[in-house]
C-alpha cells in the first residue's frame, strides 16, 4: 500500500499511558469522538504490543523497529539510541520532509530522540498541559509546519498520566468514573478534535501509546498505602499497592495492551484487526505509508502491517519488557511474550515464571502446560538472546546527561 504521488503530510499522535481497553471497550470508548471518527474513517489494532511499560524504551522502539536491547534504551535513566540505527525523523527528513516534534514527559536529547528533528520543542509537564496558553502556542507551531510540504509532526500528550489533568467541566460522573477515563474524554472531545480540524482529513494520522496504565477505581488509597510502606520500610506493603496502579511494574495486558489507529492516504476505511500487532510494527508501516524506499526501513524485527489492509496479514508474536518506573525501587526486569492466547513471563534474574492463559492473569498455569511453557521460553529466546545483557552495557549516558535525565525525572515526580 506504498503511497504515490505526493507524500503524505504525518501526525504521529503518542498518548501517554493510553491502555487499549479505554478506547476499544466499554461506556469509556462510546464517549470518545475524535478517537471514534479515526477508527470510523481507517484501520484499529486493539491487540498492539508494546515493547514496555515505560515510556523511553518503548519511545525507542517506536522510532526505531528494533527492541530496547538493540537500540540501547534500557530504562527511564539508562542509555540510549544506538547512532547507528536510524530514527524515522531521519529517515524522513532524508527524503524531503519537515520535521517537528512536541516531545513532554521522559522523551528528551539526552536519550537521542531529538534525531532528524528540524525542531524540538519539549514542554514542561509539571508547568504546561494542554489545557493551557501551551496550546496555544502549538497551534502556531503547527500552522508554520503546514505551510511547508511534506510535513512530520511529532506529539506527545501527557495529560492520562499520573496525576491525569481534568478540566473542571468534564469531572463529573457522566464522563467516567475514575480521573483517568474523564481526563481521556476530555482530552479527545477537545484538543484531539481540534488538532482532526486543523490537519484535515488527507493528513496520515498514527495513533499510539508508549503503554498502558492500572488505574484503581479510588486512587488516593491506593497511593497512601503505597507511602506508608514507604515510610515504614515494609516492601511487601509497598509493593502490594505499587502493583495496583501506574506502569513500569509488570507486564499485565492493562499494561502491554495499547491502541494503534491509522488513518490517512493508503489505509483502509473502517477496518478493525484483532490479530496481535507490535510497536515494532509501526516503524516500517509509516514509511511504506510515506512512500519511502529506503534500506534502513527493515533495520529492525519490525514488519510492516500493509499485508492486514488487504486481508492477508497474520498474528505477530509480542515481547515486552518491565524495567520499574519507580527508580528509587529497584526490582527484577521482568520480560515477556504473548502468542496465540497464551502468555509467558520470567524476570530476567530467573527468579521467577509464569505461563497465563489469557485472558487469566492470576493463575500460573506453567505446571500444567510444560510443553507450551516450554514453547513459549523458546520463543522468548528469540527476540531476547543470549548476548542480550552485554548489549544493554553498551551504550551509556554520559556522566553529564545522565545528571540531567536524573534532574528531570524528579521533578516529573520519578525520583523521590
Amino acid at each position: 500500500m506504498r503511497a504515490t504521488g505526493r507524500p503524505p503530510n504525518i501526525v504521529f499522535l503518542l498518548v501517554d499511558c493510553l491502555r487499549s481497553r479505554s478506547v476499544f471497550r466499554g461506556s469509556t470508548a462510546r464517549r470518545l469522538k475524535a478517537i471514534g471518527t479515526l477508527v470510523a474513517e481507517g484501520a484499529s489494532f486493539p491487540e498492539t504490543v508494546a515493547t514496555a511499560t515505560v515510556t523511553t524504551p518503548s519511545m525507542g522502539s517506536l522510532f526505531t523497529g528494533t527492541l530496547p536491547h538493540t537500540h540501547g534504551i534500557r530504562g527511564l535513566n539508562e542509555g540510549k539510541l544506538d547512532p547507528e540505527l536510524a530514527t524515522i525523523a531521519e529517515i524522513l527528513r532524508d527524503h524531503g520532509y519537515h520535521t517537528h516534534a512536541e516531545a513532554t514527559g521522559p522523551v528528551v536529547p539526552q536519550f537521542g530522540f531529538d534525531r532528524g528533528f528540524a525542531s524540538f520543542h519539549h514542554r514542561d509537564a509539571d508547568d504546561e498541559n494542554v489545557y493551557t496558553s501551551y496550546w496555544d502556542r502549538l497551534e502556531l507551531r503547527l500552522k508554520s509546519l503546514m505551510a511547508e510540504s511534506p510535513w512530520f509532526l511529532y506529539l506527545h500528550l501527557f495529560e492520562l498520566h499520573e496525576f491525569a489533568v481534568v478540566p473542571r467541566a468534564f469531572n463529573r460522573r457522566r464522563f467516567g468514573n475514575t480521573s483517568y477515563e474523564r481526563a481521556l474524554v476530555a482530552l479527545d472531545n477537545t484538543r484531539l478534535s481540534r488538532l482532526l480540524e486543523i490537519i484535515g482529513p488527507e493528513t496520515l494520522v498514527i495513533l499510539t501509546a508508549d503503554h498502558g496504565e492500572l488505574v484503581p477505581r479510588f486512587h488516593l488509597p491506593v497511593r497512601i498505602g503505597e507511602r506508608v510502606g514507604r515510610q515504614l520500610g515494609i516492601p511487601s506493603i509497598r509493593r502490594y499497592f505499587e502493583d495496583r496502579h501506574g506502569h513500569g511494574n509488570h507486564v499485565t495486558e492493562d499494561l502491554v495492551l495499547v491502541p494503534l489507529i491509522l488513518r490517512g492516504p493508503g489505509v483502509p476505511r473502517g477496518l478493525r484487526v484483532d490479530a496481535s500487532v507490535r510497536h515494532v510494527d509501526v516503524f516500517p508501516t509509516v514509511l511504506e505509508l510515506a512512500g519511502v524506499d529506503d534500506p534502513r526501513a527493515s533495520q529492525g524485527v519490525g514488519e510492516n502491517l500493509a499485508p492486514f489492509f488487504l486481508g492477508r496479514g497474520r498474528a505477530r508474536p509480542g515481547y515486552s519488557e518491565a524495567l520499574d518506573s519507580r527508580l528509587g525501587y529497584p526490582r527484577p526486569i521482568r520480560i515477556a511474550v504473548r502468542q496465540n492466547g497464551w502468555k509467558y513471563a520470567e524476570t530476567l534474574d530467573g527468579s521467577a515464571h509464569w505461563l497465563w492463559r489469557l485472558p487469566d492473569e492470576r493463575r500460573d498455569v506453567s505446571a500444567m502446560h510444560p510443553s507450551v511453557a516450554d514453547r513459549m521460553r523458546a520463543l522468548l529466546g528469540r527476540f531476547r538472546p543470549a548476548d542480550a545483557l552485554a548489549r544493554d552495557e553498551a551504550a551509556a549516558l554520559t556522566v553529564s546527561e545522565q545528571a540531567e535525565v536524573e534532574t528531570h525525572l524528579r521533578g516529573l515526580g520519578y525520583i523521590d
